[in-house]
C-alpha cells in the first residue's frame, strides 16, 4: 500500500510541477534524508553538474524550460556522492524514478524513459551472466587442463558467452537507435579474420586490422555520443596504444578522429579543445608538433569560433613561436659575441652535431648541469661534437656570464651571449627557463631538443650510431 501511495504522490506532484516546464525529472529516494541531489552527465573526459534539486513535499525535481541534450546522465546523492546512471534521448521530457537511497545499483520504479528501461534490463542481463562465468572460472582453476570437466567448464563458459551475444543482438537489432544499443555496440570486439604468414608478419596484420576497424562500431558522427562515458577512453586507447607514438603519427590519427565529427558539433569542439590542451602539456619530446599541427590547421583556419579573441591570438602566437624550433628544422641562426666581443653565429659552428646551452649564472638547476656538460664534452668532444653555451643574462649583469665560465671550467668549449638581446635569442629558442638544451646535426637541423643535460649522452650514443649504420 505505501508503494502504491509513494507512486502516486510522485505522479500528482509531478504533474502539477510540470506545468510551468517542458522538461523534468521527479526521484523519490526512499531511505535518503538529503535535502538536494544533483544532475550530472558526461562531457568528454569529464563529469558536469547540470542541476541541483531539493526536497519539497516528499520528492525531488529537476525541471526546466528545454529539454536536456541527450546522453547519459547521473543523479548524484550527497554526502557520500553515489550516483544512479540515466539514459535521456530526445523525446524524454518527463522522467519519474523511485529509488532505494541506500542502494543506488538500479531505479527500483521508472516511468518515461525507455532507453533507461533497456539500459539497466541488459545491466541485469550481463550482472547475472558475469555470476556464472565467474563461478565457471573458480572451478576452471581446480582442474586440470584436457580433462573432462575442464573441457565441459570451457563448454559451459562458451555457452554463457553465446548468449551474451545473442542478447546483445537482439537488443542492437530492436533498438538500434537507443543509447543502450550505442554502448553495447561501442564495447564489441572487432572480429579478426585468420592471417597467414610468420608469427612477425601476422601479429602486424592483425594490428593493421584492429586498427583500420577500430571505429566499426562506435559511430563518431551521432552528436550523442560525446555524452556518453566510454567515448574518451576509446580515443585515448585508439591514440596511446593504436597510433606509433610519434609526431607524424599521431597527427593522422588525431585529423581522422576529428575529420569524423560533425565541425560544428559539440564533439568536435569538446575533442578538439581536448586535444590542444593534451598536446600542449605533453612531457614527451617533439610532442609540440601536434599542438602546432592543431593550431595552424584548425585554430588559424578559423575553425574554434567559440575561442575568445584575445585567447585565440596567444594560442596562434605560441604555435608561431614553436613552429620554427620544431625537430626536423633547421635551427634559427643566431649573431652572438664572444668574452672578447668577436662575432660568434650558430651556424658558423662546423661540427657534426652541435649541443645549444642556454644557461643562467645565477640558476640552480644550471649550476648542477654544468659539471655534467664538462664531462660530457670531454667524452664526446673528440666524436665530432661542439658545445655553445650561451648565457642569457642581460644588459650589465652580463659580466656574470664570464666569471662563472672561469670558476665552472666551461672555457673549454664556445661560450657566447648578447647582452642587449639583438639576436633576440629568447623569443627564437623560446627560453622561458634555463637550462635549455638543442642538438643540431651538421646542417643544423634540430635533431632533439628540451632534454636534461644528463641525457646528452643517451642521445648522443643514438645519434653517432645511426650515423654509423
Amino acid at each position: 500500500m505505501m508503494r502504491v501511495l509513494l507512486i502516486a504522490l510522485l505522479l500528482s506532484i509531478g504533474q502539477g510541477l510540470m506545468a510551468q516546464s517542458e522538461f523534468s525529472i521527479s526521484v523519490v529516494a526512499d531511505g535518503y534524508d538529503g535535502e538536494e541531489i544533483y544532475l550530472g552527465f558526461y562531457l568528454g573526459e569529464s563529469q558536469f553538474v547540470q542541476d541541483t534539486a531539493r526536497l519539497v513535499d516528499g520528492v525531488y525535481l529537476f525541471d526546466r524550460e528545454e529539454n536536456l541534450l541527450p546522453g547519459f546522465y547521473i543523479i548524484v546523492f550527497p554526502p557520500e556522492n553515489q550516483f544512479l546512471q540515466i539514459l535521456i534521448s530526445e523525446d524524454d521530457t518527463d522522467i519519474q524514478l523511485r529509488v532505494n537511497g541506500n542502494s543506488l545499483r538500479k531505479p527500483m520504479e521508472l516511468t518515461g524513459s525507455e532507453d533507461t528501461r533497456l539500459f539497466y534490463e541488459y545491466a541485469d542481463f550481463i550482472t547475472a551472466k558475469r555470476t556464472i562465468v565467474d563461478t565457471l572460472r573458480s572451478e576452471m582453476s581446480d582442474e586440470e587442463e584436457g580433462t573432462k570437466r575442464h573441457d565441459a567448464i570451457q563448454s559451459e563458459l562458451e555457452s554463457v558467452n553465446a548468449e551474451v551475444v545473442r542478447m546483445q543482438d537482439k537488443m542492437i537489432k530492436e533498438h538500434g537507435e537507443t543509447l543502450t544499443a550505442m554502448l553495447i555496440n561501442a564495447n564489441r570486439e572487432v572480429e579478426i579474420p585468420e592471417f597467414n604468414g610468420t608469427e612477425e608478419e601476422v601479429s602486424e596484420q592483425i594490428y593493421q586490422y584492429y586498427k583500420a576497424h577500430y571505429f566499426d562500431h562506435i559511430p563518431l558522427g551521432d552528436h550523442r555520443i560525446v555524452r556518453t562515458p566510454f567515448l574518451h577512453d576509446k580515443l585515448t586507447y585508439y591514440l596511446d596504444k593504436l597510433t606509433y607514438q610519434n609526431p607524424d603519427s599521431l597527427i593522422i590519427a588525431i585529423d581522422f578522429i576529428l575529420n569524423q565529427f560533425e565541425p560544428e558539433s559539440e564533439s568536435f569542439q569538446v575533442y578538439l579543445v581536448s586535444f590542444l590542451n593534451r598536446y600542449a602539456k605533453s612531457k614527451i619530446v617533439g610532442m609540440d608538433a601536434v599542438y602546432v599541427h592543431i593550431v595552424t590547421e584548425y585554430y588559424a583556419e578559423g575553425r574554434a569560433p567559440w575561442t575568445d579573441e584575445d585567447q585565440l591570438a596567444k594560442i596562434i602566437k605560441n604555435a608561431n613561436t614553436l613552429k620554427p624550433i620544431l625537430i626536423g628544422e633547421i635551427a634559427p641562426d643566431l649573431k652572438l659575441q664572444g668574452r672578447e666581443k668577436e662575432e660568434i653565429t650558430v651556424h658558423g659552428i662546423k661540427s657534426d652535431y652541435t649541443v645549444l646551452f642556454f644557461w643562467d649564472p645565477e640558476c640552480g638547476h644550471c649550476k648542477k648541469s654544468i659539471p655534467i656538460l664538462v664531462e660530457f664534452y670531454q667524452e664526446y668532444h673528440n666524436k665530432g661534437i661542439e658545445v655553445l653555451a650561451i648565457c642569457t643574462k642581460l644588459n650589465q649583469a652580463a659580466d656574470k656570464c664570464w666569471d662563472v665560465v672561469d670558476e665552472r671550467g666551461m672555457d673549454i668549449w664556445r661560450n657566447a651571449n648578447d647582452p642587449y638581446l639583438r639576436s633576440r635569442f629568447k623569443q627564437l629558442y623560446d627560453v622561458r627557463v634555463t637550462p635549455q638544451v638543442f642538438v643540431l646535426d651538421a646542417e643544423k637541423k634540430i635533431v632533439m631538443k628540451k632534454i636534461g643535460v644528463e641525457q646528452l649522452s643517451e642521445v648522443m650514443e643514438h645519434l653517432l650510431g645511426q650515423k654509423s649504420d
